[in-house]
């Protein structure tokens, strides 16, 4: 998950998911990451 690399094993809130989220896709474009509504997200490489 991404939120394990970046935290590891501290708790992660949603709005930090959501900020990191979001900065990710600024930087590498909207479709870098897809997300999947109720189970998570898949990096696109």
């Amino acid at each position: 998950m991404i939120g394990d690399a970046v935290y590891g094993l501290e708790p992660m809130s949603a709005s930090a998911l959501k900020n990191l989220l979001f900065r990710i896709r600024k930087k590498f474009g909207k479709d870098f990451i897809e997300t999947f509504p109720e189970l998570g997200y898949k990096v696109k490489l």
